[in-house]
């Protein structure tokens, strides 16, 4: 079941102020450690939705700056990077060990 409020939340990851923009980060990490499976989804679908590796690299670095790199299935990270680029890959490599993007012509 989808909920409106994790997507409006995630949607502010894209706010041009930074501390908007961290607090965001800090409220998603709170709620994905919490156990809301809701808000991990939207943040996944988020990322899936992202067309610049910019924007990628902000949802994973949610994952990445909070440690909850258990809380998310990598196989379901990959498939969602539309826009991968060396930082996304590096990002997963450092949450995901045993992730290794070399041969995998994404890029």
């Amino acid at each position: 079941m989808r909920d409106l409020a994790f997507d409006l939340l995630t949607s502010r990851l894209r706010w041009p102020i930074p501390r908007v923009r961290w607090e965001t980060a800090r409220a998603i990490a709170g709620l994905v450690r919490d156990g809301h499976e809701g808000m991990r989804h939207s943040l996944v679908d988020w990322i899936a939705a992202r067309r610049l590796e910019g924007e990628v690299v902000l949802g994973l670095g949610v994952i990445d700056a909070f440690g909850l790199g258990q809380r998310f299935d990598l196989a379901e990270l990959h498939r969602a990077i539309g826009a991968p680029s060396i930082l996304s890959d590096w990002l997963l490599a450092r949450n995901f060990p045993g992730w290794d993007a070399a041969g995998d012509f994404r890029l």
